[in-house]
C-alpha cells in the first residue's frame, strides 16, 4: 500500500507518535545493552573482546529494529525493501557522497570556530585492530537496516500521513539526529551543530527513501556513510 492509499492523520498525533516512536527506541538500547551484557556473561569468554563489542553494538542497535517491526506490523504502513535497480544504485551513491559532504563542511566549520567536540568513534577508532575494524564494519549493518526501518520506514512514514512528504522529512530526520547527541561530548554550540548534521545526513537518506520507496536505498546511503566515516577516523580524520 503507497502513502497516498493511506488514510491522513492529524499533524500533532503525527508529531507524537514519532517522538514517542524515538523515545522508546532510545530507551530499548538500553535495554539492548542489558541484554547483551547478560548474554555475554552467560557465554563465557566464547568471544573475542573485539566480536564481543560489534555483538553489544548489533544488539543494541537490533532494538530499533525491533520497535520499528512491532509499529509497522499494527500499522497499515508498509515498508518497501526490494533488490534496487539500477537507477535507485545511482541515488544510493549520490545520497552517500552528499552525506559524507555535509559531515565534512560541519565538521570543519567546528573546527574553524574552535568548538570543542569529541566523539565515541574518536576513541574506537584509536589502535583499532583488524579484528576489531571488521568487526566494526559487520556490526555497521545491523545500525543501518535497524535505524533506517525505525527513523524512514516507520517514523517518517507516519509523519508524513499528518504533515505530508516535506513535514515528515523534516520531523523525521530532526527526531534522527537527536539520538546522536548521546555519541558527543563537548561545548553545547558543537553538540548543537554535531545534531544538525546527523539531522542533515538523516534527510538525505529520507528523501532518498521517498524518491525510491525502496528502504533498501537508505540502507545503502547510512551503511557507506558510517563505514566512510569510521574509516576516515582511523586515518586520522575526525568527522561528525
Amino acid at each position: 500500500m503507497g502513502r497516498s492509499d493511506l488514510p491522513q492523520k492529524g499533524a500533532v498525533k503525527s508529531i507524537v507518535v514519532g517522538a514517542g516512536l524515538t523515545v522508546f527506541g532510545v530507551v530499548g538500547t538500553f535495554v539492548g545493552g542489558i541484554v547483551a551484557g547478560i548474554l555475554l556473561v552467560l557465554g563465557g569468554d566464547s568471544l573475542p573482546t573485539p566480536v564481543a563489542g560489534a555483538f553489544v553494538l548489533s544488539v543494541v542497535e537490533a532494538t530499533y529494529l525491533v520497535i520499528g517491526v512491532a509499529y509497522v506490523s499494527r500499522t497499515r504502513i508498509t515498508v518497501p525493501w526490494e533488490r534496487p535497480s539500477a537507477d535507485e544504485i545511482r541515488w544510493a551513491a549520490w545520497g552517500s557522497l552528499g552525506a559524507v559532504a555535509i559531515a565534512i563542511v560541519v565538521f570543519l566549520g567546528i573546527d574553524a570556530a574552535g568548538l570543542s567536540l569529541q566523539t565515541r568513534l574518536e576513541a574506537e577508532a584509536g589502535n583499532i585492530s583488524v579484528l576489531q575494524f571488521l568487526s566494526i564494519l559487520a556490526a555497521f549493518v545491523a545500525v543501518a537496516v535497524s535505524e533506517e526501518y525505525l527513523f524512514r520506514g516507520a517514523i517518517q512514514r507516519r509523519l508524513e500521513l499528518g504533515l505530508g512528504d516535506w513535514g515528515g522529512l523534516a520531523v523525521a530526520s530532526l527526531l534522527f539526529g537527536s539520538i546522536h547527541v548521546f555519541n558527543y561530548n563537548g561545548e553545547a554550540v558543537a553538540l548543537l551543530l554535531a545534531v544538525l548534521a546527523l539531522s542533515l545526513v538523516g534527510a538525505v537518506m529520507g528523501y532518498a527513501y521517498q524518491r525510491t520507496e525502496n528502504l533498501a536505498v537508505p540502507v545503502i546511503v547510512h551503511y557507506s556513510y558510517n563505514v566512510t566515516v569510521f574509516v576516515l577516523a582511523t586515518l586520522g580524520f575526525q568527522l561528525v
